[in-house]
């Protein structure tokens, strides 16, 4: 009879298999073991040349260095005996600068690119053979015609209008009156659409007045050409006489280039400007027609009151109305809207554990304990949105009053400039003694300080249209710009009494 074989049996029977699986894993993974030291007499012809470790007979001088080749640090490395060049002999391998400093380098390569800077045409050869693309600016567009276009063709806020109309036709569809969701809903699209519009409107005003700016220092850089056209005639005249003078006889020609590079700059800012505009008001960007700002820059220094700003900014934002129109119309029918809501300014909010529904019929009492927590919640996200709001004011109306006295430095500086133009015109027409002579200004003194003036009139008017930008931002941050484009927030339950809204939100 066959033995049978008992549960501890098999636990030796499997205890023994791994083991044999240790054993055989330990000498597959252990190391190879270190070849035995040998001991035996090492003959003297290897002892007289380590095999890998040359011996250098002496130090060769950095000279000696850019001789070097690639091959000959391999050689000596590696102590090739096939390979005896040493680094004195290899003159005529291909050099390898080892000991360049990144500064050498960088100077070859600078020098590098300069020269390859030679075949470049000349300026006027290039306005020759492909000149500045002619624009028709034949296109006004005043303020408010920016301002309304930009509001208007808000994309943003067109969505919202388009979704605001799909819960009209929900309406529609339902032949019934609106329930207090669709006026809550109603109200959040609306008030988002007006954000976005005024949104939209500030970044469209603010590329109108750098267009505007454009536009006017055209002009500035048109008359500083014209002086430097001037300035060269007379040099001419003076080379013609061959009349010895100590003038910079290279000055005008380095007043011209910086110039030119100023007008060329100026365009290309001028027509990424017109592009971005062009989208924001609605008009096709690859429309020939460059848009001509057409606006007085009249400056209007008030003296601002910060808390007069954020008081009115409170009541315009978006952000806080919305807050509040959602605070107001909080109602168990409103609860889930006012979840989805919450959600969209944290994921982490508007939470929401499903419960039966039969249990939720008897257990009113625990959506008014989640009403009240809405309710709380939206209470600190109104304080927290009301104070980011009135420090976003702040600080625009101190960007505005910042602006003011720059603006003022800058016309200061102009004056000072047309006077000095004015004094050394006058000295010209004064007849002076001959002692006086080498004291007395030239025609070149006269148009040095009127390219001078022309630079202060160029920084003016940089400093009116930052002061402009600055008053578009504060009334951005301020939320007027949509209500100045005729757009307001829509009254607290849009049905007008239709439903009983009135009644839960009093």
């Amino acid at each position: 009879m066959p033995r049978m074989r008992t549960p501890i049996t098999y636990c030796l029977l499997v205890l023994t298999i791994l083991q044999m699986g240790c054993r055989l894993h330990e000498k597959v993974a252990a190391p190879p073991r270190p070849a035995p030291l040998d001991v035996s007499p090492v003959p003297q012809s290897t002892l007289a040349r380590p095999p890998a470790t040359p011996t250098l007979q002496r130090l060769p001088a950095a000279g000696e260095f850019e001789q070097s080749t690639l091959q000959v640090a391999t050689a000596v490395a590696t102590g090739d005996e096939c390979c005896p060049v040493s680094l004195a002999t290899a003159s005529d391998a291909v050099p390898v600068s080892l000991l360049d400093a990144p500064g050498e380098l960088d100077d070859l390569a600078l020098d590098q690119a300069l020269q390859a800077l030679d075949t470049l045409p000349a300026y006027h050869e290039l306005q020759e053979s492909c000149p500045s693309p002619v624009v028709d600016c034949s296109c006004q567009l005043t303020y408010q015609e920016c301002l309304c276009s930009a509001a208007q063709n808000a994309i943003a806020a067109r969505l919202l209008g388009i979704e605001a109309e799909a819960v009209e036709c929900s309406v529609c569809s339902r032949r019934g009156r609106r329930t207090c969701i669709d006026c809550i809903r109603l109200d959040v699209l609306k008030t988002r659409s007006v954000g976005q519009r005024n949104l939209t409107a500030g970044s469209a005003l603010k590329l109108f007045f750098g267009l505007l700016e454009s536009r006017h220092q055209s002009v500035i850089i048109e008359r500083s050409l014209a002086e430097i056209d001037e300035i060269e005639s007379r040099l001419q005249e003076l080379k013609r006489a061959d009349i010895k003078s100590a003038v910079d006889w290279g000055e005008a020609s380095r007043r011209r280039a910086e110039v030119l590079q100023k007008r060329e700059e100026l365009q290309l800012t001028a027509a990424k400007f017109d592009r971005q505009l062009k989208q924001l008001l609605g008009i096709d960007a690859c429309c020939p027609t460059l848009l001509c700002p057409a606006d007085p820059l009249t400056v209007e220094p008030n003296c601002l009151d910060a808390e007069c700003c954020v008081a009115t900014g409170l009541r315009h934002r978006y952000e806080v109305v919305l807050l509040h129109t959602l605070c107001r119309g909080l109602s168990d029918e409103t609860l889930e809207t006012v979840r989805q809501a919450i959600a969209q300014s944290n994921v982490s909010l508007g939470t929401f554990v499903p419960t039966r529904r039969l249990l939720s019929i008897f257990r009113r009492e625990s959506f008014s304990c989640e009403i009240e927590k809405r309710r709380e919640q939206l209470c600190v996200l109104i304080d927290e949105s009301e104070r980011i709001v009135s420090e976003e004011i702040r600080q625009s109306v101190l960007a505005v009053e910042t602006r003011t006295r720059q603006l003022a430095v800058a016309k200061e500086r102009v004056a000072t400039w047309q006077t000095r133009v004015n004094d050394l015109t006058q000295i010209i027409d004064v007849e002076l003694p001959d002692s006086d002579s080498k004291e007395k200004p030239t025609v070149f003194d006269v148009s040095r300080a009127k390219l001078e003036l022309l630079q202060a009139e160029s920084d003016l008017l940089h400093r009116l249209v930052e002061w402009k930008i600055a008053e578009v931002e504060l009334f951005q941050a301020q939320g007027l710009l949509a209500e100045q484009a005729g757009y307001e927030f829509p009254k607290l339950g849009c049905c007008y009494g239709q439903c009983n809204c009135h009644s839960l939100m009093h």
